[in-house]
């Protein structure tokens, strides 16, 4: 068959074409790479990023002819899925916009016009913040196993603009947003440097996460609060809250088995209700982070014995010596009543407004599984008598054989629970993926999580058994000295210690892209042994910073000279701005937000409306009485004037009338 020229003609047109596209984007995603590759490498290349953390993925600043853009307190604009709509009617967005406009305006004092001269290199911006939301929730969805969190910023003289798929991506956008604004000390306006400016971003990691302790120590409601503001800046989407250990029992358990809890906890009052649970629930949510629960089990059962004393195994000699490693009595049934009534009230939502109960996913638990101490049951006359009476009633392949099998019974037999059912992804720590080797369970791919914590190893180990893994090895930071390794020449103090955590990338022990698909993110832990409501956040921060831009940021993130100036100036200009003022420094520095001293701000609280109410009626009623007192002591005078002349006249008359009578 022949081919003409015409058809020969446009074959060549359209490869020709199809060879410049592929080119172009060749040339493109180059030049992306190499931009951002220099934002991440070079620091003081501008005046943007080193105030930015944690890092975005892509940052383009103007490479010629670049201005700053002046302007006062700037109002929003609010487009949900295209329509402008009022702000207050969507919670999530509004709190946002609230919390952000204390920091970005801080110290401002209100002018109408600007009175600085416009610079060459300046350009005066008088308009709105845009606001662009694909999605149109008013309580949108808060699942961090599928929650998008990308954003667009962009910031030139004729716009600033912020665009999301999502309101939580809008969240984090404006935290960035917040970040770039600044103010000179001679300066009555605000401004941004190094524009026009865009910002494309999204999270390298969908987990990023922080473990608090309050079994070890008890943490008050209003400082995890504190944390969980703090985590908000940072980009940070989950808080792993490890509620109960060996030590105590804080997590109040109603009903049945209130023991637990009322018994268990360092003291009565030190319990989380489920009330202070909703309400940490809802602080969280709308800063876009997700409370996942930790109520670890067999292993660390120490503190169910309060309450329940037949809950728990005995430990043989020595090992009783040590409360860690009392582990929960698998041959008592009703232990397993216990924990599903547990694995149940957390799923409840109880407390929770409806709105948010809708909203948020409390179906991913983290159930732990590590340091079990099976020497306990191995040396208890109870658990072997069970498993001997176990062994008669079932088959040879389902027997007990060991305790390790009585560990695969265990997670087998709490897997049948209705509370356990209705959970849609279960974490555990890492011995039940690579310690565990009973054929009596196996944990399921499509929902368990594993989540590595001793060493790079066991990362591979879960990686190469299929599971969804989190990595959490060297993230410690309740380790105040230098980790292994670290040459102690090198290190100043514990803050110190930030550098081998920046540089401790997940990536680096991973050989393939689809094993690297399967890391979820990054976890840092702080274990309560030696940390106290008091210490807990200047122990986290400004450390915390550092693994916060691990989960964020691109990989190749990693130069510490860039990222040791980003963080010295989000110490100073984020977190002491924003009142965090007890963080230890990374090096000798000066902040002024140290030393600031807020005016004192009218109290919005209700009691304070109130008392200025009642106030303003004292004084009204106080002052009515003093005008009612004065004309009463001016009627009295006068009448006193009147009855004293009065007297006179009618004395007058008598002498007049006993005169009169006397001459006649």
């Amino acid at each position: 068959m022949s081919i003409t020229f015409k058809q020969r003609k446009d074959h060549y047109y359209s490869g020709t074409k199809t060879f410049s596209a592929f080119i172009s984007s060749i040339i493109i995603i180059i030049a992306i790479i190499l931009l951002n590759h220099v934002n991440g490498q070079a620091d003081g290349i501008d005046e943007t990023t080193p105030y930015l953390l944690p890092l975005p993925r892509f940052v383009f600043p103007t490479l010629y002819n670049a201005k700053e853009i002046y302007f006062s307190v700037l109002p929003f604009k609010i487009y949900m899925n295209g329509t402008e709509v009022n702000k207050a009617n969507y919670p999530v967005i509004d709190q946002a916009i609230e919390r952000h406009n204390k920091w970005m305006w801080k110290i401002y004092q209100e002018s109408s016009t600007f009175t600085s001269t416009k610079q060459d290199n300046q350009d005066i911006f008088q308009g709105y913040i845009e606001v662009f939301i694909s999605e149109s929730e008013k309580y949108p969805k808060l699942d961090v196993i599928s929650n998008r969190e990308q954003y667009n910023l962009v910031i030139n003289s004729q716009q600033i603009k912020i665009e999301s798929e999502t309101t939580f991506g809008f969240v984090r956008g404006l935290e960035t947003l917040s970040q770039l604004i600044k103010r000179k000390s001679s300066s009555s306006y605000f401004h941004i440097s190094n524009t026009p400016l865009s910002i494309f971003d999204k999270p390298r990691y969908k987990y990023r996460g922080l473990l608090i302790d309050v079994a070890r120590h008890f943490i008050r409601v209003e400082t995890i609060k504190d944390i969980i503001d703090i985590m908000s800046f940072e980009k940070l989407n989950v808080l792993h809250i490890h509620f109960i250990d060996a030590q105590s029992f804080p997590f109040q358990v109603y009903g049945k088995y209130s023991a637990l809890s009322s018994k268990g906890s360092f003291a009565p009052n030190l319990v989380y209700s489920s009330k202070d649970i909703a309400e940490i629930i809802t602080y969280a949510y709308y800063r876009g982070i997700q409370v996942i629960p930790e109520f670890d089990m067999p292993g660390h059962g120490f503190s169910w014995k309060n309450g329940f004393p037949k809950f728990v195994s005995s430990c043989p000699g020595t090992l009783g010596r040590n409360v860690n490693n009392y582990p929960l009595n698998p041959a008592e049934k009703e232990v397993y009543e216990a924990i599903n009534t547990i694995l149940q009230q957390w799923q409840q939502k109880s407390g929770l407004d409806s709105d948010i109960a809708k909203a948020v996913d409390l179906s991913i638990m983290h159930l732990g599984a590590d340091e079990l101490v099976q020497r306990c049951w191995r040396e208890n006359y109870e658990i072997i008598a069970f498993m001997e009476a176990y062994n008669e009633k079932v088959e040879p392949s389902k027997q007990i054989n060991n305790t390790m099998d009585l560990w695969g019974l265990f997670q087998t037999t709490l897997a049948s629970q209705e509370g356990f059912k209705t959970l849609s992804n279960v974490i555990y720590w890492e011995e039940l993926y690579t310690k565990l080797t009973s054929t009596l369970f196996t944990p399921d791919k499509q929902t368990s999580i594993c989540q590595v914590w001793t060493e790079p190893s066991k990362l591979i180990e879960c990686l190469n058994r299929g599971y969804r893994t989190i990595y959490s090895a060297g993230y410690y930071l309740n380790l105040l000295t230098p980790m292994t390794g670290t040459d102690p020449k090198t290190v100043t103090t514990f803050v110190d210690t930030w550098v081998q955590m920046y540089l401790n990338e997940p990536n680096n022990f991973v050989d393939t892209t689809a094993k690297r698909a399967l890391i979820m993110g990054v976890e840092a832990a702080a274990w309560g042994e030696t940390i106290t409501d008091q210490t807990i956040i200047p122990i986290i921060w400004p450390r915390m910073s550092a693994i916060s831009e691990r989960g964020w940021s691109n990989s190749w993130v990693n130069d510490t000279v860039s990222a040791k100036t980003r963080l010295i100036n989000y110490r100073c200009e984020v977190l002491m701005k924003r009142g965090f003022t007890e963080m230890p420094a990374f090096d000798t520095d000066y902040c002024k937000w140290q030393y600031y001293i807020p005016p004192p701000e009218a109290s919005s609280s209700i009691g304070y409306h109130i008392a200025i109410i009642l106030a303003v009626i004292l004084f009204v009623v106080t002052t009515v009485c003093f005008i009612i007192s004065l004309i009463a002591l001016r009627f009295f005078r006068k009448y006193k004037k009147l009855k004293l002349a009065y007297h006179k006249d009618m004395s007058h008359r008598f002498l007049s009338s006993d005169s009169q009578q006397y001459i006649n």
